[in-house]
């Protein structure tokens, strides 16, 4: 619009330079040999020039517009497949222009690129700006994020291939552009979307808490600090979408820091809910339900090896205290002797049944199982 503008203008004082009558008081001034002559034909030489520099940049341009469209009217999904046309239509420009292929106003060419490349995907992530972020299906965002990565990513891709073609040819002029001032901005809100991404993940892997019933966990309170974190990041007032901002990226940092805090806090209660093993039965049931959280690096598979440990010890006290018995079982008091040594015969339970304990494990299958 602002090279039409200018057109327009400077068609005008051309229209107006060559009409009959400006031409009858140049025609006057050359023959008195006027001093102003040459001022008007300095004039002269800048306003045609100005006029072809706006023509040929008009010319160039609308080359873009049908490229640059989907950048106003498409989401960063079907965006993808109009860069390779757009980035070839600045190279054209860049090559036979006459005016326009500058790095200044290339490198701004490529800057408002980017720049509208953003602005579609906070229009994307944000429903056109009705919702916010932390109000949307997590999964429906890591899909859109996820988007928008690729977004920058197959931009930078084109742009790098084409920088290296162009580098090999001998006619086409090279992008001597610098890709900080193009691609910074968008390195940044990339960089926002994946603490973004990071902030729901976080989120979804905690909130298996929220239902959680183990009264071990219950007591250390995780659950509500957790939760307590999220609605103090999820609640403030600013756009987490804008990457200009630096309160999330303190705000984010902040969060990471409570949630390691919860995590050490997990781990401890794993730690310290199995360092005295009363039943191997129980212990197993109580792992079970941990297991069931999904959540890694919470120290269940020391747990777990603690646990056969013990159940290790319970065999073979079984397996000594049926060699000491089973020639003279113990006969229990009032039994007749043949029916008492039958009965004898059972394992006894120094933690729980060996016989139970073992059907449980194949029964429920758990994780460490085969391992």
């Amino acid at each position: 619009e602002h090279w039409k503008q200018r057109l327009a203008k400077f068609n005008c004082l051309v229209d107006h330079i060559n009409n009959p009558q400006c031409r009858v008081v140049v025609g006057v001034l050359t023959v008195a040999k006027s001093k102003m002559l040459k001022r008007w034909r300095v004039l002269d030489n800048t306003i045609t020039e100005r006029s072809s520099e706006a023509k040929d940049n008009v010319k160039f341009l609308y080359t873009l517009e049908k490229y640059c469209e989907p950048l106003y009217q498409s989401d960063p999904v079907t965006m993808v497949g109009s860069i390779p046309g757009l980035i070839n239509s600045i190279r054209m420009i860049n090559s036979y222009s006459r005016y326009y292929n500058t790095p200044e106003r290339m490198t701004a060419l490529f800057v408002k690129v980017t720049n509208q490349m953003i602005t579609a995907c906070k229009r994307y992530l944000t429903c056109d700006g009705m919702e916010r972020v932390w109000d949307r299906e997590f999964a429906t965002m890591h899909q859109h994020i996820a988007a928008c990565l690729n977004l920058y990513e197959q931009y930078q891709i084109v742009f790098r291939r084409t920088k290296e073609k162009l580098q090999r040819s001998k006619d086409d002029k090279p992008f001597d552009f610098s890709e900080m001032y193009i691609f910074g901005k968008f390195a940044t809100f990339s960089k926002r979307l994946s603490r973004i991404q990071d902030v729901m993940n976080t989120i979804d892997k905690y909130s298996v808490l929220e239902s959680c019933r183990i009264e071990q966990i219950d007591n250390e309170g995780v659950w509500k600090a957790v939760s307590l974190a999220t609605s103090n990041l999820v609640k403030k007032s600013y756009s987490v979408l804008d990457h200009r901002r630096p309160e999330f990226d303190q705000d984010y940092e902040d969060f990471k820091s409570k949630m390691d805090e919860q995590h050490s806090r997990l781990c401890q209660v794993i730690t310290q809910s199995f360092s005295v093993i009363q039943s191997t039965f129980r212990s197993l049931r109580l792992l079970e339900r941990f297991n069931r959280l999904k959540m890694d690096d919470i120290g269940l598979e020391e747990a777990y090896k603690t646990v056969l440990t013990h159940f290790e010890k319970d065999v073979i006290a079984v397996q000594k205290l049926y060699t000491e018995l089973k020639d003279r079982p113990p006969i229990d008091r009032d039994m007749p002797p043949l029916a008492g040594k039958v009965m004898g015969t059972n394992p006894s339970e120094p933690s729980n049944s060996v016989h139970s304990l073992w059907s449980w494990i194949h029964e429920s299958n758990p994780s460490f199982y085969f391992a």
